[in-house]
């Protein structure tokens, strides 16, 4: 819950035993902003293994 960044997603990633990662975050607008200006966490967001649920947890 929370990570909207993309930092948690990013290091999660980087485990090739991992088949999936779920992010959930309330704010679109900050997964938005850091989706597009965050340039380390920009492979996370456009990995096939992350399932990014905008939703109150």
């Amino acid at each position: 819950m929370g990570g909207g960044e993309g930092s948690a997603a990013r290091e999660a990633l980087k485990h090739k035993s991992i088949d999936k990662v779920v992010m959930c975050d309330i704010d679109k607008e900050v997964v938005d902003f850091c989706r597009k200006y965050l340039v380390a966490n920009k492979e996370a967001f456009a990995n096939k293994k992350l399932d990014l649920v905008i939703n109150c947890a």
